[in-house]
């Protein structure tokens, strides 16, 4: 029988709520101990409670969207607070299958930073490729781990903020913090050294496609203008509207622009390949991934 796991929560006035939840889950464990189906416990629960995760109440459309969660990983959501979290929040399935969402506490609680996670969750969910790499050699891990996070996570993100926006939930009031506190101090804030030209593209490209600030927009291109930066401009609307233009909605689609973007962002300097698009499972999840190949890159190119 699956073992439901909270993460601990000290605010004030949480204590009650989970003395709820506790005789809620009471009578959702004994009937799937009866029943035999998480289905059925699930619906239980539901029908006994509002849904919280980290103590943060959910509204009725992502509390349902947790519920098949739990329903297609046969798991209950997971949820782990680490204060040493290098973000706000990450996502992940064990290896038998359940599902677990991580926050930073002092950062990543928030209804934003939660949602946020369950949508990508629903997103493996639903079939959509996990970015992987290899280990070897080590500088790989590094490159790897930058461009998924500014390229490909950014596409995702262009796909569910909308849907994050019709809940309620605005996603990009951290990124258009950040980047109003860059325009403020006239640079960016940890910009890869050695990639500086593809990250000042690519936090443009960020602007473009999830920053819902058309005012901001246009005043951070007016920057970039006066920085000398004309080419990263280009370069970062040819990309976003590649994205634009073809609207990925499947997991293969989302995978063949990232594909296509990558090697504008790198036009001259290298070629990516997919090597390898497979899956594993774990547990009851079907866990897709891909992995890219660098080609060699172009001699003298290389970080300019």
């Amino acid at each position: 029988m699956p073992e439901r796991r909270f993460s601990i929560v000290t605010q004030n006035g949480i204590n009650g709520f989970l003395a709820v939840k506790c005789l809620s889950l009471f009578f959702a464990f004994i009937s799937f101990w009866l029943i035999g189906d998480i289905q059925q416990c699930n619906s239980i629960l539901w029908a006994s409670s509002e849904r919280a995760v980290f103590g943060i109440e959910l509204n009725r459309s992502v509390a349902e969207m947790v519920n098949e969660i739990e329903k297609g990983s046969r798991k209950f959501l997971l949820e782990e607070v680490n204060p040493h979290l290098n973000r706000y929040g990450e996502n992940s399935f064990l290896e038998d299958g359940t599902p677990v969402i991580r926050i930073n506490p002092l950062t990543g609680r928030t209804l934003s930073t939660i949602v946020h996670e369950i949508f990508h969750v629903k997103m493996t969910l639903d079939g959509f490729h996990v970015f992987a790499f290899r280990k070897e050699p080590p500088e790989n891990i590094v490159f790897m781990k930058w461009i998924s996070s500014n390229l490909y996570d950014v596409i995702l993100h262009w796909i569910i903020y909308p849907e994050m926006r019709s809940l309620g939930v605005e996603p990009s009031t951290l990124e258009r913090k950040t980047l109003i506190s860059s325009i403020e101090a006239g640079q960016f804030e940890n910009l890869d050294d050695t990639f500086q030209r593809e990250s000042l593209i690519l936090n443009l490209f960020r602007v473009r496609l999830v920053v819902n600030d058309s005012d901001l927009t246009k005043v951070t291109t007016e920057w970039y203008k006066k920085r000398g930066w004309v080419e990263h401009i280009q370069v970062a609307d040819e990309m976003a509207n590649l994205v634009v233009l073809s609207n990925p909605k499947t997991p293969a689609e989302t995978v063949e622009t990232f594909l296509r973007c990558i090697n504008v962002l790198f036009k001259n300097k290298a070629t990516f390949e997919i090597e390898m698009c497979s899956s594993r499972l774990l547990g009851s999840v079907k866990q897709n991934f891909f992995v890219i190949k660098k080609v060699e890159w172009r001699r003298g190119n290389r970080g300019q």
